[in-house]
């Protein structure tokens, strides 16, 4: 499936074919999920084909992860950086990941930060920020499309 962009302040009566990308948040699901949020999904490919127009690839390295495979990362980063403290700064514990909630993305990792930085400039415009100022490659859905990105994490321990 192809995807254009019409930017427009309309927020409802999108023509026939069109999606919006909504006015408000996305909540987090209660119940358990197996993918990227569709809502999240669909501002990331709307994202990705203004980023085209522009001559900038965007891909997902990686979004969903199950609670395990975030057990299994995080354990990791515990044995690599030998203590929980030091770990809990790159890699997020599974409760407190928004990858398994399918409300998480790495864009462009590990070998095109400037693909990225389109996201971090333009990203506000489709709800899709940057959230740690130590990944340049982790974005979520943390604002209404068009709204300005909240104020970056130090790393994933500043959230907890």
């Amino acid at each position: 499936m192809s995807y254009s962009v019409r930017i427009t302040t309309v927020t409802e009566g999108c023509f026939v074919g069109e999606a919006s990308l909504g006015t408000t948040g996305i909540t987090t699901p209660k119940s358990l999920v197996k993918g990227l949020h569709p809502k999240v999904e669909l501002r990331f490919k709307v994202a990705r084909a203004a980023a085209k127009l522009d001559g900038v690839n965007l891909y997902i390295s990686s979004g969903f992860r199950t609670v395990e495979r975030q057990k299994y990362l995080f354990d990791r980063a515990v044995r690599r950086h030998g203590s929980y403290e030091e770990a809990v700064k790159w890699v997020a514990p599974p409760d407190v990941s928004r990858h398994p909630r399918g409300l998480a993305m790495d864009i462009n990792y590990p070998g095109d930060p400037a693909g990225a930085k389109w996201l971090e400039i333009y990203g506000y415009r489709y709800g899709l920020c940057r959230v740690f100022d130590n990944e340049w490659w982790h974005f979520e859905a943390v604002t209404v499309p068009g709204e300005t990105c909240p104020v970056t994490y130090i790393d994933s321990a500043a959230r907890g």
